[in-house]
C-alpha cells in the first residue's frame, strides 16, 4: 500500500503518460502538436512529418509502457511500492532527457510530477 496520497498522485502520472501516448501516436501530425514536438530535420515540412512519424510514435509507445507500469504498480497492493519506484524513476529519467534534448518544458510536464509522486511514494513506509 502506498497510501491515498501517493496513489492519486502516481494515477496523475499515469494518466499524463496515457496523455503523451495519445498525442504521440494519433493527432501528433497536426501543427500545433508537430511544432511542440520541436523535431527539425533539413528536408520540407512535409517531407519531415512523415520521416518523424516512427520516432515520435515509439515515444508514444514508450509514455504508454510508463502509463501501465504505474497502473499495474497501484493496483498490485502491498507489492506495489517497489514497481512504483521502478516507474516513476523511468518517468523522471526520460523527463529529464527530454527535457534536456528535446524542450525544456518536458522538465515541468514529465519529469516534475514524477519526483512530487516519488516523495510521496517514499514518504509512505513500506
Amino acid at each position: 500500500m502506498i497510501g491515498t496520497v501517493a496513489t492519486i498522485l502516481v494515477g496523475v502520472v499515469a494518466a499524463a503518460h496515457l496523455g503523451f501516448l495519445v498525442m504521440e501516436m494519433f493527432p501528433w501530425k497536426r501543427p500545433a502538436v508537430f511544432d511542440q514536438v520541436h523535431i527539425h530535420f533539413t528536408c520540407p515540412q512535409s517531407e519531415n512529418e512523415s520521416a518523424a512519424a516512427p520516432i515520435v510514435w515509439n515515444a508514444g509507445l514508450y509514455n504508454g509502457f510508463i502509463a501501465a507500469g504505474l497502473i499495474w504498480a497501484v493496483l498490485a497492493g502491498h507489492g506495489g511500492r517497489n514497481l512504483c519506484l521502478f516507474f516513476l524513476s523511468c518517468a523522471i529519467i526520460a523527463g529529464v532527457f527530454g527535457g534536456h534534448t528535446l524542450a525544456p518544458i518536458i522538465y515541468f510536464l514529465q519529469a516534475l510530477p514524477a519526483i512530487i509522486a516519488l516523495a510521496a511514494v517514499l514518504w509512505m513506509k513500506p
